[in-house]
């Protein structure tokens, strides 16, 4: 901070530039700012972050931090990542306003170590809630659109010919010729997670992301994609359903995969998608 003042210290060539004292600058800053205790405890926290969770300094400074944590988990992952020296950057968490509701945030912090001991924390937070909300409606009005082309009864009509299956953590094993029809891929590039390839990059990590997920929580996979086809030579949007099937004693062992072409229910024509 005093590095910037100085900058700014009046030259024979330029004007007199007056800094603001670096307390204010701080408390009245448009992010939200709060340090913390290596106890946890909330020592000090700017107007913005008060004004944004809607809490008085004397029920917000003075308090463990945890207690505005909806996932303690998550608190306690930040804190122990924090212990051990390691940056946290967009990290996302949910906090608990004074009104009840929740706000979502990605929060960013590292720890002021002086002779090799914990001092404090500096953090910072941004409010990422309409985000947030906009993802989830989108997701969730995708989820329609697949569950109303699932229950069809031209859905038999729509699935060209293209079903996959691969092992319970979503690897090729063994050829998957519908696939290949479809894609284009070989053998060799549909082995592991090859499959992805066909993918387009905007959808895959999402879609790798949502297979773990199902895979942890036992659940089938619903998601649209865009994946590339060897017949029109491009990308078409594709409804993509997975289910997980479990042995006798209910672990998932094996997925199957069924491609829905999207793209033909709209009068029946195909609209590609530029590479």
């Amino acid at each position: 901070m005093q590095q910037i003042i100085n900058k700014y210290q009046k030259t024979d060539q330029s004007p007199e530039f007056e800094f603001e004292d670096p307390g204010q600058f701080l408390d009245e800053a448009a992010e939200a700012l709060h340090v913390v205790s290596p106890q946890g405890i909330i020592v000090w926290a700017n107007k913005r972050e008060l004004e944004l969770l809607g809490y008085s300094k004397e029920e917000y400074i003075g308090h463990h931090i945890t207690e505005f944590y909806n996932d303690r988990f998550v608190i306690n992952d930040i804190l122990c990542r924090l212990v051990n020296k390691q940056e946290v950057v967009n990290y996302p968490a949910e906090l608990k306003k004074k009104d009840g509701t929740k706000i979502h945030v990605l929060l960013n912090s590292n720890v002021y170590f002086k002779d090799g001991d914990f001092k404090h924390t500096r953090s910072s937070m941004s409010d990422v809630s309409e985000l947030k909300m906009f993802q989830t409606r989108l997701e969730n009005s995708n989820a329609r659109v697949l569950n109303q082309l699932l229950s069809s009864n031209t859905l038999i009509n729509l699935i060209t010919s293209c079903t996959w299956k691969t092992d319970y953590q979503g690897h090729v094993t063994t050829l998957q010729p519908k696939w290949q029809d479809y894609t284009g891929q070989d053998f060799d590039e549909q082995l592991d997670y090859g499959w992805l390839k066909a993918i387009h990059p905007d959808d895959r990590i999402t879609l790798k992301a949502n297979l773990i997920n199902s895979l942890k929580e036992n659940r089938d996979l619903h998601q649209l994609a865009k994946v590339y086809n060897k017949r029109y030579k491009t990308y078409i949007y594709c409804g993509i359903y997975a289910s997980p099937l479990l042995d006798m004693h209910d672990h998932s062992f094996e997925w199957t995969f069924i491609l829905v072409d999207q793209t033909k229910v709209v009068n029946n024509d195909v609209l590609p998608i530029p590479l």
